[in-house]
């Protein structure tokens, strides 16, 4: 992008890519899903990505809960056809109160060999205006090492009172170096 600003001598031309600064979205949605599903499901796919497994990864997601039971929702990640975890982790609390707020999944690069620690090199971080901030991770087992294709957000209401809504996902990849 090209950005022109006013100086004292007339204007200046300034330019900036995000990739070069180690940031660069590889795909995403706006569309909003919601479910009342009490099973862990896919709700959205970004699909026909090409990330490298060197590559660490960067999603963003968006989600809400309605009223209408004291119960919470949940969200999990899967890679290609890989589910991670045991599924779905809390990102509300179980109050009977409307919330809204973004989790974000850090992926590390996925390199075999790679000795990751106890956090498997997969962590969750989800802030909602109600419950506040939730932290979690993933084990290394089971993840996928070559090129990841599809990033899927699951999810799931634990009780069909309550309407889970993912209002976006956006998927980054991070500098290698």
């Amino acid at each position: 992008r090209t950005y022109t600003l006013p100086d004292a001598t007339g204007t200046v031309a300034l330019t900036s890519d995000i990739t070069t600064h180690g940031v660069a979205r590889v795909g995403g949605t706006a569309t909003e899903t919601t479910t009342t599903s009490t099973t862990d499901g896919d709700l959205v796919t970004i699909a026909s990505l090409s990330i490298a497994a060197a590559s660490p990864i960067l999603v963003v997601v968006g989600y809400t809960k309605s009223s209408g039971a004291a119960a919470g929702v949940e969200l999990g990640l899967k890679l290609n056809t890989t589910v991670l975890g045991s599924d779905a982790r809390g990102v509300t609390d179980s109050t009977n109160e409307e919330a809204s707020g973004v989790c974000v999944f850090i992926i590390a690069p996925r390199l075999s060999g790679a000795s990751l620690g106890y956090s498997g090199g997969i962590q969750i971080f989800a802030a909602d205006g109600a419950a506040g901030e939730s932290a979690d991770h993933y084990s290394i087992n089971g993840r996928p090492s070559g090129t990841i294709t599809d990033v899927v957000i699951r999810g799931r209401s634990t009780n069909a009172s309550v309407t889970l809504g993912i209002m976006g996902v956006h998927v980054y990849t991070l500098a290698t170096s």
